[in-house]
């Protein structure tokens, strides 16, 4: 009984995970773990940050696993909340950042975000939530 429970579990559970996440999906547990994170100090929150940052990770590898002769629409945008935590996971190292880096990093999430859009226009939420990552990090 017990061994074929657990074999169930093991082949619904990779059935489950095989399934690639959503950008809604990541967004919300990216804002999950980052309110998680607010409450700790730098290295609890960059711990944080990295176990957020593995999943969006594994859902991009997920899309890409798929094979598709072109990018649907789905993995364009999970591609895209992974390239924005890109300057945010360079900070999430072992000592706090500097200022200067920060700021370079902002700057970096900045431009590429408002890069082809109207200067008075908002963030996208992935640029919204990197930021948010940010300021956790550099506080």
């Amino acid at each position: 009984m017990c061994k074929t429970t657990l074999a169930l579990f093991i082949v619904f559970a990779s059935v489950a995970w095989a399934t690639p996440r959503s950008k809604a999906d990541l967004l919300a547990d990216l804002k999950v773990r980052r309110e998680k994170a607010a409450k700790l100090d730098f290295a609890g929150a960059a711990a944080e940050f990295n176990k957020a940052n593995a999943v969006v990770k594994s859902s991009a590898d997920s899309y890409r696993k798929m094979k598709n002769p072109v990018l649907t629409e789905a993995e364009e945008q999970v591609l895209f909340v992974s390239y924005s935590m890109e300057p945010v996971k360079s900070l999430a190292g072992t000592s706090k950042p500097s200022a200067q880096a920060c700021a370079k990093a902002k700057q970096q999430i900045t431009l590429e975000d408002k890069g082809t859009k109207t200067e008075d226009s908002s963030f996208s939420h992935e640029a919204s939530e990197a930021l948010a990552w940010l300021e956790i990090l550099c506080k």
